[in-house]
């Protein structure tokens, strides 16, 4: 027991860390992943274990093993080293909390995860009602802050139902607020469905006393969060928001991607360099995501991760509908279904927003995916083998154990060190030490990691541009080779990043190649039209070979892509002095 504590422990520590995992340019996936990986070390040395092996964890197997094979022939490999750890968050978390749970585990779970959905929730809450605004908490988006309450919306919901006491129901209360406090409509609109899913399939049925008690409680949270909740649903209700038109171009983007790449796509998380070159104009998204994750999936992993995607799920669901028919009492079928309609959610939100991208969305669909898969053998007697391991095989179970572990520190650890490094780099003062952080940069990141590169060559072009400090031409001449050395093995590693054939241009512009130089800026544009330092100079470069036209056209079509003000002031400037010939 005190073993599975210390496991529990870790795995709680790990999803409250992953928390302010903000975006993948954050060295704090290495600690994340490290009290995973040691979570799941604990739980492995046993002589007496109990394997999930249902249909689920047949399909749980087979995504993840497409997932790892779709890494080993990434076009961008880094970009997939940092995707692959999220998406292995999932079965680690899976296997992990299976090993250690017991009958009664869930309501145990619920207790101790209730106060940090709690906290979310009052931190949204806050949020919306000192700014206005659209509650993100600790995440870079709201939509990110939605899929994690929803998660304890149903889970709190679950756990009132089983108590049949009004009480029960006021953090289920908050956790909605807090829901509406974030603006979003995917995450209400696949809580409700879920919500209902769970209420309807339970069977429970409440007193009229009970219902009236609830709807009081309801009252009182909505009387002392104010106007700032019903502003958040007024916005909810606006269907006609930017933010619902951009998705039809992200999906149709996504689409086009999938159609490019149908086998094995372009790499786990690399969606957001290819977009660029499919954009539409009058997108106003960031592109980061694609906002349906079986479209980015298809992309990003080819066809057959959406498949394998569904096929989890509908096991999930044949399995989670014949385990509920089994059920004797409302506590078996409340075991299985709050799990379920938990992952329902998470599910339904996948087709609109990008849940199945977070990192603490992953891990707690790693503990509810096991809850469930628990309550339903509870039920069935099916889906678990047991086995009794003899020393030898206990020590080739751990020893497996540790190779996976291993690999899944080194892939976060050296992901983590490089951004960390690359990070004190920009934020150095002295040239000497941006040097020295980008060399540790390079050195301690994978050999895809191509940042610290790039940055080296943006230093070298900057310094070859300042003819008063490059006197002497045979150190101009090793500078622009050592870029050129660089630039080639970044575009190796990230052929679609515009970033490099924009530095390869000016390179060649220091060159004298003009020709080159005006092709270089050309591809830049073409990979991303929203790279406005790449139009600028290529529609200088035009006119000066006097292709007037050209050049206006280039400046023009900028123009019809969301851009800076700084870039607006420019072009209109550019037109003012050319608009007769």
């Amino acid at each position: 027991m005190l073993r599975n504590g210390a496991v529990a422990l870790l795995l709680a520590c790990a999803f409250a860390l992953s928390l302010f995992y903000r975006s993948y340019e954050d060295p704090l996936q290495f600690p994340v992943m490290a009290l995973l990986a040691g979570g799941f070390l604990l739980a492995l040395p046993r002589r007496e274990i109990s394997l999930p092996s249902s249909a689920t964890v047949v399909a749980l197997i087979a995504l993840t093993v497409l997932t790892l094979l779709t890494f080993a022939v990434s076009t961008i490999p880094f970009s997939s080293q940092i995707a692959l750890c999220v998406f292995i968050a999932l079965p680690l978390t899976f296997f992990t909390t299976s090993c250690i749970v017991a009958a009664k585990a869930r309501q145990d779970v619920l207790i101790f995860a209730l106060p940090v959905f709690l906290i979310l929730s009052f931190w949204a809450i806050a949020q919306s009602l000192f700014t206005g605004m659209r509650a993100p908490g600790p995440f870079l988006d709201p939509n990110m802050l939605a899929a994690i309450l929803s998660i304890g919306l149903l889970c709190a919901t679950g756990f009132a139902l089983e108590k049949k006491k009004p009480v029960y129901t006021l953090p289920a209360f908050i956790l909605f607020s807090g829901l509406i406090a974030t603006g979003s409509r995917s995450g209400l609109a696949a809580s409700m469905i879920a919500m209902a899913t769970l209420i309807f399939a339970s069977g429970i049925r409440l007193s009229r006393k009970t219902l009236i008690q609830m709807a009081l409680i309801a009252l009182s949270v909505l009387l002392l969060l104010g106007a700032s909740l019903l502003h958040q649903l007024g916005n909810i209700a606006n269907l006609a928001a930017p933010s619902v038109t951009d998705r039809l171009d992200l999906w149709h983007a996504a689409w086009q991607i999938a159609l490019a790449h149908p086998f094995f796509g372009t790499g786990p998380g690399t969606f957001h360099f290819y977009y660029p070159a499919w954009r539409m104009p009058a997108d106003q998204s960031l592109g980061n995501f694609a906002h349906s994750d079986p479209l980015q999936m298809a992309a990003e992993m080819g066809f057959a991760a959406p498949v394998l995607l569904y096929g989890l799920l509908l096991c999930v669901f044949l399995h989670t509908r014949a385990a509920v028919k089994r059920t004797v009492n409302e506590t078996q079928r409340l075991a299985i279904l709050t799990p379920f309609a938990a992952l329902l959610t998470v599910a339904l939100q996948a087709h609109i927003n990008y849940p199945l991208y977070l990192l603490p969305v992953m891990i707690a669909c790693g503990v509810l995916l096991a809850l469930w898969h628990r309550a339903t053998f509870l039920v069935t007697g099916e889906g678990v083998t047991s086995l009794t391991l003899s020393r030898r095989s206990q020590i080739f179970t751990v020893s497996g154990g540790l190779l996976l572990a291993l690999c899944v520190l080194g892939l976060s650890f050296t992901a983590s060190a490089g951004f960390y490094y690359l990070k004190k780099s920009r934020e150095a003062a002295d040239p000497q030490t941006v040097l020295i952080a980008l060399g540790h940069a390079e050195i301690r990141g994978p050999l895809s990691f191509i940042d610290p590169e790039v940055e080296m060559a943006r230093t070298n072009l900057h310094l070859l541009n300042q003819t008063d400090n490059i006197k002497s031409e045979k150190l101009k001449r090793t500078l622009l080779a050592e870029t050129k050395r660089l630039l080639d093995n970044a575009a190796y590693w990230n052929p679609a990043w515009a970033e490099i054939d924009f530095l390869r241009g000016q390179m060649e512009q220091t060159e004298g190649s003009k020709l080159l130089m005006v092709t270089d800026w050309k591809e830049a544009l073409r990979k991303n039209p929203m790279h406005f330092a790449a139009r600028e100079n290529l529609a200088e470069a035009l006119l000066a070979e006097g292709r007037r036209d050209d050049a206006i056209n280039i400046v023009t079509g900028g123009l019809q892509y969301p851009h800076t003000i700084a870039y607006r002031e420019w072009a209109v400037a550019f037109l003012m002095e050319r608009k007769s010939p």
